[in-house]
């Protein structure tokens, strides 16, 4: 059996037992009432396709682009989001989360949503913690509650080994694990990619998944206990790394940068998670500056296709690959974001986009795109 055969079939049985996948990648539309742990029902009422962004992703047709001005943003600059890969979409609750920080600014990490009901953003902080470096591949979301990580220097002086942590229900940021470092040996400045899956320890039993140079941490949420593998020093890339979550298959794809693998973190029945390296990515993944020269990739489930990864070659010839299991890699055309530096995300709830959110020289960047590849 080849390697990657066995990845998808193993992963594939965890996930069937998955409760995340009864809200897929493409699903039309959430539920009219949601109820998140202990908290009161609230309603849905289906704001991603009702909203002006989900009226402009309906009128693209495969392979078309759109300015969408309605849905710029004014409040962080261009250098707020020079250094980073992906912000998110939470088709849960109708909030497009993104983040920045300038360069030379440890104090001025940045935090601000997009409500697609009312299309406002909303700017939650213009500067949080004392951290060096950059939003580089290190922001994550938890699809089950619409909480967001983001993980800072480890040699910052502000909870540096624990990632920060936006929750959703009280709209706050705090710290986590919540009462301790998530190591306590040796560990590079930045993460090689953060990613949280909701299952892997089991369905609805997730974990923060914080990828280094020659370590993998995870913490587990309902536990509050750390894991850490070890593995070659490089083999997955330097710091700066992607991590993504894959519902279809209920894995995570992290590392890729610098040249080295991208690695697979699987469910392994309750114990420890399985780590598979699945080779280097066309391109390497991570979250460098757009505005440099030469290409990198930022990875993305395929807006229109749950069963399919994308990345999305910046700063250079703008290239598009597809995947079908983390492991073989297509190239599919080219991309129509032209303008950077810029910030892609891959829209769900049935939206079928791709927004990328810059700024340059001449203004503000919001653009539209809904892929035919």
């Amino acid at each position: 059996m080849k390697r990657r055969d066995f990845i998808v079939r193993t992963v594939g049985a965890v996930g069937a037992l998955s409760p995340v996948f009864a809200r897929s990648q493409s699903r039309p539309c959430p539920q009219p009432t949601l109820q998140l742990d202990q908290a009161p029902p609230v309603a849905n009422a289906c704001v991603d396709s009702n909203g002006t962004l989900g009226q402009v992703c309906a009128a693209l047709t495969p392979g078309a682009s759109s300015s969408f001005n309605a849905g710029a943003q004014s409040a962080f600059s261009q250098a707020d989001l020079e250094w980073q890969t992906a912000f998110y979409h939470d088709d849960l609750h109708g909030l497009v989360q993104l983040m920045g920080k300038p360069a030379n600014a440890d104090t001025s990490w940045k935090h601000q949503y997009y409500d697609t009901a009312t299309g406002q953003w909303t700017v939650v902080s213009n500067g949080m913690w004392n951290n060096p470096g950059h939003i580089y591949g290190n922001l994550s979301i938890d699809w089950t509650t619409g909480d967001i990580f983001q993980q800072r220097s480890t040699g910052g002086s502000d909870h540096p080994r624990q990632a920060a942590w936006w929750k959703y229900a009280t709209r706050s940021w705090g710290f986590a694990p919540p009462t301790s470092n998530i190591y306590s040996g040796a560990m590079e400045t930045h993460a090689n990619g953060l990613a949280f899956h909701p299952n892997l320890y089991g369905p609805g039993d997730g974990a923060l998944i914080w990828n280094e140079q020659a370590n993998i941490h995870f913490w587990r949420k309902s536990t509050n206990t750390v894991q850490t593998v070890g593995y070659s020093y490089g083999s997955y890339g330097d710091k700066e790394g992607i991590g993504e979550y894959w519902p279809a298959k209920d894995i995570v794809v992290i590392g890729g940068s610098a040249g080295g693998a991208n690695a697979v973190v699987a469910p392994n029945g309750g114990g420890t998670p399985k780590v598979t390296n699945v080779g280097a990515p066309p391109i390497s993944t991570a979250g460098h500056s757009d505005s440099g020269s030469g290409g990198f990739g930022s990875l993305h489930v395929h807006p229109l296709d749950p069963n399919r990864l994308i990345i999305i070659e910046r700063g250079g010839s703008r290239r598009v690959f597809v995947s079908t299991d983390g492991d073989a890699w297509a190239n599919a055309g080219t991309h129509p974001f032209t303008r950077r530096p810029y910030v892609v995300c891959s829209l769900r709830g049935g939206l079928g986009c791709l927004w990328a959110i810059g700024r340059d020289s001449s203004g503000q960047i919001s653009t539209l795109w809904k892929p035919n590849v």
